[in-house]
């Protein structure tokens, strides 16, 4: 199941002039939505697309054999890519499946509008698995799809665009010795340019994340095991930075008090510098901390910090980063919590907002699970994607927002901010060229059928009037009429609610026990707000009857002083159909209130 949340920012008002003409920025949207297919399944990436829209990658198990809930991620599992709209509605579905054990970890658009995504599938040879590269059109057919290892365990966890049109892809290899950052180049068509393992001294130093630099090179953030802080080996955050052909630039690793690092993404910043993201065990937390590090171009630190969640919070990561237009950044991830028993704890998706120098502007979590990577949308927004036991979800929210009151999904992280001391150091990692073989998958391609449930949305239109642009406009009362149809029966005796998606203030229920007329059921909508547009979830429902439902939208035109609403809106509880039409009864009420203007590059329509 996946589950998709968009968040709208709160708004503040005081009153103003009048105004003599009116304006309407664009829609902003909070929702929340499950995709849920049979066997279960998992989100682990997604990228923007050229169409506003989003693209998301994982695994599932919907197979004709599928067992609902029987989804075991890394044992029997299809690749599965989701393509999404702005608004979280699926344009389409697709799963990815070869030999028994598949998943997608990363996915990105590419420059023809296709996607690549990386992950691991069954290798043919060895029985293991190898790392898997699957390259597709804008509809989710297949272009290519190749597996790349040897005799042992290979995974790839990102993969970037080159500038020739290739693919640089980075992971872990066993099969080469020890457990090495393992970097492929490959060209366009998914052939081997180059190849090779780069191996930290005492160990294991596999490769989480890449990033394209603005010189042609690329940075690599993993793991290094190292002996400098300790008699034993303990993991470090590790960074290296190699050419276009695989030369090493520079490398340093992170050191705290010697219990263990680790970096999960790198991002380039706007001053050419990096953003690093991942976990400390040394600084801020009860067994680690979300740590995040902010270098120049070089790997030399500029500010570092950790975050803990205090209280119970035994565990915090973070595994993405990303940077805002406004030089702020977003970091999200895991945290682990012992409650008050001693045996009963509790997962949750931490998400932080910082400025440019690392101070917390808001923290929360959601209970969901993990947040696997973090994303700037294209409306100035955030995209986080993540995932819990047999679920997967994708969170989408505006800065210093909330998906609105009465969603029970979102709530705080209290988290406690540390200035870390972690000592880089120069490391001397050697690479060799490794002799992983390419192999055409030929992935069995299927159509999905995940099904959408609408948990918590909220959708907000800014209409800005007046000679200084400052005034707005609100909707103060609408009322909805249920008129049955001649099969009524269905009707008498049903209970119709009715839900703001997501403002919380305003549901109303009212038990429908005379099937022979209309019902009316008066719905304020707020106030004092902006909304031009209001979705309203309309659920009817009866005992020894399927429960439907509807989202009726009603949008308000300013310079007509009026209400547009669709036409009657069918539900179907199985044996009678329920025409539901909606229709202002009250009057329009217009509220003078001041914003500011929106800080935004979107065109603003006359209306």
């Amino acid at each position: 199941m996946i589950i998709v949340l968009s968040l709208s920012a709160a708004l503040g008002y005081s009153h103003a002039a009048s105004f003599s003409s009116s304006s309407v920025y664009p829609t902003v949207s909070s929702w929340a939505k499950t995709y849920a297919w049979l066997g279960g399944g998992e989100a682990h990436s997604a990228d923007r697309t050229s169409d506003g829209g989003y693209i998301v990658a994982g695994s599932t198990n919907e197979t004709s054999w599928a067992v609902p809930g029987s989804y075991m991620p890394g044992y029997d599992s299809d690749g599965s890519l989701l393509k999404l709209d702005a608004s979280g509605n699926v344009q389409w579905q697709k799963s990815y499946r070869t030999l028994g054990i598949d998943a997608l970890y990363k996915v990105k658009q590419t420059s023809d509008g296709g996607f690549v995504a990386v992950g691991l599938t069954r290798s043919p040879d060895w029985g293991d698995v190898n790392a898997w590269v699957l390259r597709v059109d804008s509809l989710g057919n297949v272009v290519w799809d190749n597996s790349y290892g040897g005799s042992h365990t290979e995974q790839a966890n990102d993969v970037v665009q080159t500038s020739d049109g290739g693919f640089l892809v980075v992971g872990f290899a066993y099969s080469f010795g020890g457990l090495p950052a393992w970097v492929l180049r490959l060209n366009s068509g998914g052939g081997i340019v180059w190849q090779k393992a780069y191996n930290s001294t005492f160990g294991s130093s596999g490769a989480s994340s890449v990033v394209a630099t603005s010189d042609g090179g690329f940075v690599i953030a993993g793991e290094y095991r190292s002996d400098v802080t300790s008699s034993q080996t303990f993991s470090e955050l590790w960074l290296f930075k190699i050419s276009g052909d695989g030369g090493l630039v520079w490398q340093k690793a992170y050191a705290g008090g010697g219990h263990g690092e680790l970096g999960y993404s790198v991002y380039q910043t706007s001053d050419q510098g990096l953003i690093v993201a991942g976990y400390t065990s040394s600084f801020g937390g009860a067994f680690s901390a979300v740590w995040v590090l902010k270098l120049d171009s070089q790997g030399n630190v500029l500010w570092q910090k950790a975050y803990g969640g205090g209280g119970m919070a035994m565990f915090d990561e973070a595994y993405s980063v990303v940077q805002l237009s406004n030089g702020g950044f977003v970091v999200a991830g895991f945290s682990y919590n012992q409650t008050s028993h001693l045996f009963s704890q509790s997962q949750t998706a931490p998400v932080l907002r910082l400025d440019p120098t690392g101070n917390v502007i808001w923290s929360r979590s959601y209970g969901f699970g993990e947040v696997w990577q973090v994303l700037a949308s294209a409306d100035g927004g955030v995209l986080l994607v993540g995932s819990t036991s047999q679920m997967a979800m994708v969170l989408k929210l505006d800065p210093g927002s909330a998906i609105g009151p009465g969603c029970s999904i979102e709530g705080s992280f209290n988290s406690t901010t540390v200035d870390s001391t972690a000592v880089p150091f120069s490391t001397s990692d050697t690479s060799f060229t490794t002799t992983a073989k390419a192999y055409t998958v030929d992935a069995v391609v299927e159509d999905t059928s995940a099904t959408i449930s609408v948990p918590c949305s909220y959708w907000l239109t800014t209409i800005v009037g007046g000679t200084d642009a400052s005034s707005v406009r609100s909707l103060d009362k609408v009322a909805l009429h249920f008129h049955a149809s001649s099969e009524n029966q269905a009707l008498a005796g049903a209970n119709v609610t009715l839900g703001a998606n997501g403002t919380g203030n305003f549901s109303r229920t009212t038990g429908l026990t005379d099937g022979n007329g209309n019902f009316t059921v008066d719905y304020g909508a707020p106030s004092v707000s902006t909304a031009t547009s209001i979705r309203i979830n309309v659920t009817v429902s009866k005992q020894g009857y399927a429960t439907s439902q509807k989202v009726v939208e009603l949008t308000v035109n300013p310079a007509l002083g009026a209400l547009s609403v669709p036409p009657p809106l069918i539900l179907w509880p199985y044996i009678s159909i329920i025409a539901i039409s909606v229709a202002a009864v009250a009057p329009v009420v217009y509220f003078l209130a001041s914003r500011r203007r929106p800080e935004s590059t979107s065109t603003v329509e006359n209306v």
